[in-house]
């Protein structure tokens, strides 16, 4: 199937995410708070408070239903907002043209949703003690249902969604995380009677999510997760850069999403397939970053001669090392710096890591997220269009490779 796929965009209705625990949580932490916004640019929450112009279209979309929140995007490629077209969709089917000699034509585009896990075990400091109820099942169904909505809203939709089921099985008992998965991905779909179902696992390490917990217990919760996924060639998708929708402080939020917390994982899971999100971008900077750089280094566990790295070499050598190493370019094409960097990183590379890494780069928008940094997903998909990556690569980043990812 000649598709074109966005491997990371996001269905994010407003009821979904918790507010009260992120609040609570900045209110507990304001040094470390005034520092992230100083320091980098939270492009969820506190990006929304502090941008609040260019924020609001992130807003009004989150406060849409899903199915209205896929025909957003879907109206928004077929270029129905812009002040010229420009439609990355039409009738015919789906053409990008642009730089770098691209004239590429696709029969529909593929949106892989990923979905959060908000729940959040912590009591919070609220006067109604009953506490905010985030319960992933309950939100599963209704993306899925939304989704369905959708559909049959738009049978002539050249939109195809594949939704990844958000998890952070530190919260849940191994027990619990085996009846979550076995409900989120049966051998027979029991949420839908259509062609709806989850595709693969979100897990989010700036909300507590430790890919390897030192505490044997802990981890053997993960383990659940991650042998289940290794078995049924389910893909995961963590989220690495250093923004976010942070619930941590700031030093364990940097030493759960390195990809190199990754390592001992595929070296007991090597033929796990894996999608290091943003190309490990990393924002934070300044002096006062380097007052973090020790305590970081001695929590992560890194051996000398990888602490050093950025987390994009990281994940360059983790694709390297390992088979089914993938990271998807979504959130940092709101900058077109993006698509150079990612030609200097092959123009720079050997000839044979060269076809590794050309092999493990997947196309994605982060939408709705990245309004807060571009007016719409037509800009970023322009954006990349008219970017000096060439046919044969841009094929790879929008159909090969993310049909390899997603089995």
């Amino acid at each position: 199937m000649n598709y074109a796929y966005d491997c990371h965009m996001h269905l994010l209705p407003l009821s979904h995410v918790c507010l009260s625990a992120y609040l609570d949580y900045a209110q507990k932490n304001p040094l470390s708070e005034a520092y992230a916004q100083v320091s980098a640019h939270d492009y969820v929450l506190g990006g929304i408070f502090k941008r609040q112009g260019e924020a609001r279209n992130l807003v009004a979309v989150m406060e849409q239903p899903v199915a209205k929140q896929l025909a957003l995007y879907e109206d928004d490629l077929r270029s129905k907002y812009a002040s010229e077209n420009k439609a990355i969709i039409t009738n015919e089917g789906v053409k990008i043209a642009g730089g770098g000699g691209k004239n590429l034509c696709f029969e529909k585009i593929v949106v892989c949703p990923q979905i959060m896990d908000f729940s959040f075990p912590q009591k919070l400091n609220l006067y109604y003690s009953d506490m905010p109820e985030h319960d992933i099942i309950t939100q599963a169904k209704e993306i899925l249902c939304g989704i369905e909505e959708f559909y049959k809203k738009n049978p002539h939709s050249l939109m195809e969604v594949k939704p990844f089921f958000g998890i952070n099985p530190l919260h849940y008992s191994e027990e619990k995380i085996r009846e979550v998965l076995k409900k989120a991905f049966p051998k027979k779909n029991i949420f839908s009677k259509n062609k709806v179902s989850f595709v693969g696992i979100k897990v989010y390490p700036p909300m507590g999510f430790d890919p390897n917990p030192d505490d044997e217990r802990l981890r053997a919760r993960n383990e659940v997760l991650f042998s289940f996924c290794e078995e049924q060639e389910i893909p995961i998708v963590t989220h690495c850069d250093d923004q976010g929708f942070r619930m941590v402080p700031l030093e364990d939020s940097f030493k759960y999403t390195s990809p190199e917390r990754w390592r001992p994982v595929l070296e007991r899971h090597p033929n796990l397939y894996l999608d290091f999100a943003h190309f490990g971008s990393q924002y934070y900077r300044g002096a006062a970053m380097m007052q973090f750089k020790g305590a970081v280094e001695q929590m992560s566990g890194q051996k000398s001669d990888r602490r050093d790295l950025s987390w994009r070499e990281q994940i360059l050598l983790l694709m390297k090392t390992f088979p089914h190493v993938y990271s998807d370019l979504s959130f940092g094409g709101v900058n077109s710096a993006m698509w150079k960097n990612v030609l200097e990183v092959l123009k720079n590379a050997g000839e044979e890591e060269r076809a590794v890494y050309s092999s493990r780069l997947l196309f994605g928008t982060d939408w709705p997220l990245s309004l807060v940094k571009i007016p719409s997903a037509l800009d970023y998909w322009r954006g990349f269009a008219e970017s000096e990556i060439d046919s044969e690569l841009s094929q790879k980043i929008l159909c090969q490779n993310p049909q390899s990812f997603l089995r």
